[in-house]
């Protein structure tokens, strides 16, 4: 009965988020469909995807959201006006996106395919009902893909050195300071 309350909760608050006047009211309907998304992986013993949504998306994201339009000050945005002319392209996207979801799940989660060939080629054989979740993904992550994590890593690494750069550009008409 929880289960069905927090469904009809997190299906109420991502309307809100859409149809809220208030851009500030919106933000914090997404920090609740985050916080109520992270309840549904809790339930589901997926810890690391909870604590990963909490972090990043909850602690991060959001804020940044909330921090950038208290900043820019803006209050009223006109949703009716512009609702009807997007309407069509957003449900045109919404049914290619179901249309896809649908056939990914049949295929792949019906036959299990993607965990078999993926367990069959590293040699990875964890046994998951004595391994808690997080060990089991830190096992994996740094034993078996340490290639792609240390890719991501250094993609990260360059984003960061170049946002940087771009933000330190000399201004030819500000006068210096020389203390």
């Amino acid at each position: 009965m929880f289960i069905y309350f927090l469904f009809a909760l997190l299906i109420v608050s991502s309307f809100l988020v859409i149809l809220s006047r208030n851009s500030v009211q919106s933000i914090f309907f997404l920090i609740l469909v985050f916080l109520i998304s992270i309840m549904f992986f809790l339930l589901l013993g997926a810890e690391f995807l909870a604590l990963f949504i909490l972090i990043v998306y909850v602690g991060a994201i959001s804020i940044l959201f909330l921090f950038i339009v208290m900043l820019l000050n803006l209050r009223i945005v006109d949703i009716y006006n512009t609702l009807y002319n997007f309407l069509p392209v957003g449900l045109f996207i919404g049914l290619i996106f179901i249309f896809e979801l649908s056939f990914l799940i049949n295929f792949f989660f019906g036959k299990a395919v993607i965990l078999k060939i993926f367990f069959e080629y590293n040699n990875f054989v964890v046994d998951f009902c004595t391994e808690v979740n997080i060990i089991v993904i830190g096992n994996l992550l740094y034993n078996y893909c340490i290639h792609l994590f240390l890719v991501a890593s250094l993609i990260l690494l360059i984003a960061m050195i170049g946002s940087i750069i771009l933000t330190n550009k000399e201004k030819s008409n500000m006068k210096k300071s020389y203390v």
